[in-house]
């Protein structure tokens, strides 16, 4: 226990006497803040979702590259291998659903696919929960497919692009409606990640086999998917900037 007095010279010349205060005795654990709040001590689930979906694209591409020996697919080995295609699902081959979504089209539309999907999922999957991100990203594909087999375009296609939009529109359904919990800066620099994704996604439409149709309407109806699974309370730790901690 430390003491410190208080008093001097000028309360001596008053007549005043020098009085001593103690401060309070602190057990260990409150003599500093804690590094966490109980909040942050909570585990959040694990992205497994986002994981495996990531390792079957690379499954899929990986086949596709030892199969034909290259890494730019062609229409027959497309339709073959499972991508979608409008005749042949018209025809009952509904399990084209699910493989156009790791069926590659591009080098480059599945790296950046990838990359886009790892991050989205990484950020929203602790705070959504498993289910839910698998909800939106297979409702983009759903959708997506049923709109442009609906439109009759982009035969063959893969599916993928569709599922990364869906993702974004979850992204920025969280964004939105949590706005007042973010920091300022942070939502601007999550608001212009949003709008880079969008627009370098929307962009690889343009190459062969990624139907744009295919991927607007994934896009609406992962929005439509956030807007029904959004958790009613986020965990608002990873929305401020740290602020410095006076010991």
């Amino acid at each position: 226990v430390s003491t410190q007095s208080t008093g001097g010279t000028l309360d001596n010349m008053l007549g005043q006497s020098t009085f001593t205060v103690k401060k309070p005795l602190k057990r260990p654990w409150e003599r500093r803040e804690p590094k966490k709040t109980i909040q942050e001590r909570v585990p959040k689930p694990f992205p497994i979702a986002t994981l495996f979906h990531c390792g079957c694209q690379l499954a899929a591409y990986y086949y596709v590259c030892y199969r034909q020996r290259g890494v730019q697919s062609s229409r027959d080995n497309l339709i073959w291998i499972g991508a979608k295609d409008g005749p042949s699902m018209a025809g009952g081959e509904w399990w084209r659903y699910v493989s156009s979504y790791v069926v590659p089209c591009h080098v480059a539309s599945f790296v950046m696919n990838l990359i886009f999907q790892f991050y989205l999922g990484v950020y929203l999957e602790p705070d959504w929960g498993t289910l839910p991100i698998m909800f939106v990203i297979w409702v983009s594909v759903y959708g997506g497919i049923r709109g442009s087999c609906d439109a009759g375009t982009g035969n063959p296609s893969t599916s993928s692009t569709a599922a990364v939009l869906g993702l974004a529109s979850a992204y920025f359904t969280n964004l939105f409606v949590n706005w007042q919990a973010f920091d300022k800066f942070l939502w601007r620099r999550n608001a212009l990640i949003w709008l880079g994704i969008v627009v370098i996604e929307l962009g690889m439409c343009g190459l062969d086999f990624n139907d744009p149709t295919l991927a607007a309407f994934g896009m609406f109806f992962g929005w439509l998917a956030s807007i029904v699974v959004m958790p009613s309370a986020v965990s608002y730790t990873h929305l401020t900037l740290p602020t410095k901690r006076i010991v």
